[in-house]
């Protein structure tokens, strides 16, 4: 897209499942594409035009943020930054890494001159069950997890942020992602893609007691789409909103068993309906 040439962009969770499919995007734009990632990985991007920097930044870190001017002059950062914690074992490190984190960023960025444009991923299981499908905008907020909690209150310092500092910010709340990202490695941390490599692999495949539960899967292709057109959105969308990014369609497990079944004769599926 023409509109991020020459930009400043910044992905957190850069090598993450959705990150690094970003940040192959942006690697082929002439623009300048900062890498914030703390993990021990070291996958850069495919693309050769742009100016990529890779930055081991602790987000959570306040004196590490406090000492960085990487995020000074920067048009648009995409915050994917995120981790499911054992919440039962530290709940703490939980919110520390998201929502303390989401705060982090806004504080370090309130004051500068130049502020950016950020779009964070946020999540649909903040509505948690739904009577009515599908679920939109207009859907009350019941966060089924801790971790759906931490990210409705980085939702909320988004808004916050917005409406005391001026901030430009919205949330895109993603449905269950599925499809193949630019690091192998982390292919299968989602569950649809857990599913396909059992399959392919001819391992058995145990669906538990949610077989008619409702799914929207989508893309990442999709979400990727959503990310990069967020640039389209007026500075009225950029005031602490949040926006559900689906298929619009809803799938049960024995929807998709019946699906792999029609593809391949032999694959094993137990279903555990206790």
């Amino acid at each position: 897209m023409e509109g991020y040439i020459g930009k400043k962009i910044i992905i957190t969770g850069g090598r993450g499942y959705i990150g690094s499919k970003l940040s192959n995007y942006f690697s082929s734009l002439n623009c300048e594409l900062i890498i914030i990632d703390n993990s021990n990985h070291k996958w850069m991007p495919s693309g050769e035009k742009a100016k990529v920097i890779y930055k081991a930044i602790n987000l959570e870190d306040e004196v590490a943020m406090s000492n960085t001017n990487i995020f000074e002059n920067c048009d648009y950062i995409f915050h994917l930054a995120s981790q499911e914690i054992d919440y039962k074992k530290n709940v703490k490190e939980d919110y520390n890494v998201n929502s303390f984190a989401t705060y982090n960023l806004l504080n370090k960025c309130k004051n500068l001159i130049s502020k950016p444009k950020i779009i964070y991923s946020s999540a649909a299981m903040i509505y948690g069950l739904t009577n009515k499908l599908p679920v939109n905008e207009k859907h009350n907020n019941s966060p089924p997890s801790i971790w759906a909690i931490h990210k409705l209150i980085s939702e909320m310092y988004l808004k916050y942020f917005h409406e005391v500092f001026g901030m430009k910010t919205v949330s895109l709340r993603l449905s269950n992602i599925y499809g193949p990202t630019d690091r192998l490695e982390i292919f299968s941390r989602v569950v649809l893609n857990k599913i396909s490599i059992k399959a392919y692999n001819d391992q058995q495949i145990l669906i538990f007691n949610n077989s008619k539960c409702k799914r929207d899967f989508i893309y990442i292709d999709d979400v990727i789409n959503a990310f990069l057109f967020t640039i389209f959105l007026t500075d009225e969308s950029f005031k602490g909103n949040h926006f559900v990014i689906g298929s619009g369609e809803t799938t049960t497990f024995n929807d998709l068993s019946i699906k792999l079944k029609n593809k391949k004769d032999n694959i094993k599926i137990t279903k555990d309906e206790k």
